[in-house]
C-alpha cells in the first residue's frame, strides 16, 4: 500500500505561477505516476471557475479562512457516512 503526503492545505489560497489563476484548494489527487494535482476553485462574478494544476506550479498566497477551519474541524469529528445497515420499511 502506498502512502501519499501533501503540503497543500485544503481551503488555503494558491496562485498558479504559469497562468496567474488564483483560487482556493478544494482537493488534492495523485496520478498513477505519483504526480500531485490540486484543484483550485474561484468565484468570478456569479460563475464558479475550477481548474486542476500540478502542485509544483502553485505558490501559497494565504491560509484557510476561519470559516473553512471551523468546517474542517466539524468534518473531522463527524461520524462516518455511508449507507445504513438497518432495514427500511417501504
Amino acid at each position: 500500500m502506498f502512502e501519499y503526503r501533501s503540503e497543500i492545505q485544503i481551503g488555503a489560497t494558491y496562485k498558479d505561477t504559469l497562468s496567474g489563476f488564483q483560487g482556493v484548494a478544494v482537493y488534492v489527487s495523485f496520478n498513477v505516476t505519483g504526480c500531485e494535482r490540486v484543484a483550485l476553485d474561484c468565484l468570478e462574478g456569479n460563475e464558479l471557475k475550477a481548474y486542476e494544476f500540478d502542485a509544483t506550479r502553485l505558490k501559497f498566497v494565504k491560509g484557510p479562512s476561519a470559516e473553512v477551519k471551523k468546517l474542517t474541524k466539524v468534518l473531522e469529528t463527524a461520524a462516518p457516512g455511508g449507507p445504513t445497515t438497518r432495514s427500511r420499511r417501504v
